[in-house]
């Protein structure tokens, strides 16, 4: 031992579902990044699988969180006791790296596997929304793509369809009562016709950038005197995405995960422009350092696309489509009336939509509204399709660590 601090990461099991195949995504994620790019990100000194699952060895990282320049650790309002200086150092450094991913593109939508030293997508997106419903809502792993994507559209077509599983699958808790499920079943439909028939994706064909569902200021450590970044850690949930997700403004300003934000957007929106106004100006000034360089080039700029995204709609569309905890709330509030008009109902809307989905809407709100019986109450729910050790099982296909 050469006395080095490290850490040993192991995925928790029953919070982490697919824990091999996300500690092999990880690691690949890691080593492209350090070969590719200048984010500091931890050299992996060791990985394998233990009687208590799989494990990453990292070297221990000085630094606090960036966040704590950012945030109040009580409410998660800017801390008013950080100097305006400090705050825009850590914009400033979020903005970079951030900068520095939207490089790195790939051929496919999914997540990275090292296969003797080669790294590329090669496997399915994993992501944080698929291992919540899975975890939380017993949604099967069936319903999950199995393979990369190569087409924009297809993505969020899947994305989209997972909306309606959740409905379809879920037993219980879902909806309130019947004018709820029809409003939910409605928006899920006309989301999904949206995606299908009416969104222009910019890149439709790729290439793809790198994104991380779980990029936030928490999970980047910097120095405590300098401000300047010496890790960004976590980069589970990471995978080449559709560049949407990137030109999107980022949700990490509101210090927490959409999940938890509240249904009232309007409110939330009155906290989140002026730190996007904030951040955005750190970005800009990042990218003309990055520009003199020679690193990127004007036309790779973030700041204006981001700051577009909040009008043009694509901010909403990409976090509806990764947010089921906020999705009604998105659809109705910032996304039916600007791709379908004015409207005086939701019953008005319903005739938008198919013979065949008119159907389906009728037949599925009978059957939940039957689910919320006091008789239906009583039986115990649909067993889930797996368990947690089945879906541990699953991940033998993948090489070995």
């Amino acid at each position: 031992m050469d006395g080095r601090k490290v850490i040993v990461r192991i995925p928790i099991l029953g919070k982490q579902i697919l824990r091999q195949e996300k500690t092999v995504c990880e690691t690949a994620t890691m080593e492209y990044i350090r070969r590719n790019s200048s984010i500091p990100v931890p050299e992996i000194l060791g990985k394998g699988i233990a009687p208590i699952g799989p494990y990453i060895i990292m070297p221990w990282v000085p630094g606090r969180p960036l966040c704590h320049l950012l945030f109040s650790p009580r409410d998660l309002r800017l801390d008013a006791s950080v100097h305006a200086q400090d705050r825009q150092s850590a914009y400033r450094e979020m903005a970079e790296i951030t900068l520095h991913l939207s490089l790195l593109k790939f051929n496919a939508i999914g997540s990275l596997v090292n296969n003797l030293g080669n790294i590329t997508v090669a496997t399915r997106p994993l992501t944080f929304t698929m291992n919540e419903l899975i975890r939380t809502h017993g949604l099967p792993l069936a319903a999950f793509p199995q393979q990369p994507y190569t087409i924009s559209k297809a993505y969020f077509e899947h994305l989209a369809q997972i909306h309606l599983d959740h409905i379809r699958m879920q037993v219980s808790g879902i909806i309130k009562d019947e004018t709820d499920c029809r409003s939910k079943l409605t928006a899920r439909f006309l989301f999904l016709n949206l995606v299908r028939d009416h969104i222009w994706f910019e890149q439709p064909q790729g290439p793809f950038p790198l994104y991380c569902d779980d990029f936030r200021p928490s999970n980047v450590r910097a120095d405590r005197e300098t401000n300047r970044v010496t890790a960004a850690i976590d980069w589970e949930f990471a995978y080449a995405a559709p560049v949407e997700f990137t030109y999107a403004a980022p949700w990490w300003l509101m210090g927490e995960n959409p999940s938890l934000w509240s249904t009232n957007l309007e409110a939330e929106m009155r906290f989140y422009k002026p730190r996007l106004a904030d951040f955005l100006a750190a970005m800009r000034e990042r990218e003309e350092q990055l520009i003199s360089e020679g690193v990127m080039t004007s036309a790779q700029r973030l700041s204006g696309r981001m700051s577009a995204s909040i009008d043009n709609g694509i901010f909403w569309l990409c976090l509806a489509a990764r947010c089921p905890g906020l999705f009604d709330a998105i659809y109705w509030d910032y996304i039916d009336q600007r791709y379908y008009g004015e409207r005086s109902s939701h019953d008005e809307r319903i005739q938008l939509l198919s013979a065949e989905q008119q159907d389906e809407l009728n037949t599925l709100t009978q059957r939940k509204v039957a689910e919320l019986t006091p008789r239906s109450r009583s039986r115990p729910p649909d067993p889930l399709p797996y368990s947690y050790v089945n879906y541990e099982l699953i991940d033998v296909s993948l090489k070995p660590m």
